[in-house]
């Protein structure tokens, strides 16, 4: 949201949209985490200690836990998106049935 000079508030579809692609780009970054590969590395370079099974175990675990965070981002980012589009065509419809309401009758 962002004031004018006059103290009314007003919402920029484009700083909406910039948000939303940050959400994606954080998604992105989560993502290249690669926690899974982590936890595999430290799994194989401790070998078959109890700490070093354990590791292996919860890789895939870890990994899908990652994936949904992922997964949560994306659909956050594809709702903002659908929330800038949805306000762009109230305002278009309501801004034109503003120019319809100032016309004489039997005028388009």
């Amino acid at each position: 949201m962002n004031q004018n000079a006059s103290g009314e508030f007003f919402l920029d579809p484009d700083d909406v949209t910039e948000f939303g692609r940050r959400i994606w780009r954080v998604a992105d970054d989560v993502d290249n985490v690669r926690v899974d590969q982590v936890f595999a590395a430290g799994s194989t370079a401790l070998g078959t200690s109890g700490f070093g099974k354990n590791l292996a175990r919860h890789s895939v675990e870890q990994r899908d836990v990652v994936s949904r965070v992922v997964a949560d981002l994306e659909a956050l980012g594809v709702d903002v998106k659908k929330a800038v589009r949805d306000f762009q065509r109230v305002e278009d419809e309501t801004a034109s049935r503003i120019a319809q309401s100032g016309r004489p009758q039997g005028q388009a």
